[in-house]
């Protein structure tokens, strides 16, 4: 399998004080970058983020984007390697509630 990031445009879910669900602003989610464990270590992945940033932020210029920190299983990266590493690219920690850390741009 081939090295690749994929995104979408998703609306955040919010709840009011009755609990009731609705629909917030839009943003782009960076869904997954995988880079094969035989690539890894050679930039390709930060050169994939990169561009994929700069596309989402060309097609959509005030729209937040955000990603979900989870390590793969084969990664060697621990859960705060993974976050210190898109801190680099400008991502910060929104929550830390579930499996995996949320972050944004």
């Amino acid at each position: 399998m081939s090295a690749y990031v994929s995104w979408s445009i998703e609306a955040e879910e919010l709840f009011d004080d009755e609990g009731n669900e609705y629909l917030g602003d839009d943003y782009a989610l960076i869904e997954k970058i995988y880079v094969p464990a035989a690539e890894r270590g050679n930039g390709i992945g930060s050169k994939m983020l990169n561009e994929t940033i700069a596309e989402i932020q060309a097609k959509h210029p005030a729209m937040t984007i955000k990603l979900a920190a989870l390590p793969f299983d084969d990664c060697p990266m621990d859960m705060c390697e993974l976050v210190e590493y898109y801190e680099r690219f400008g991502f910060t920690v929104t929550n830390t509630e579930g499996h995996a850390v949320i972050m944004e741009l």
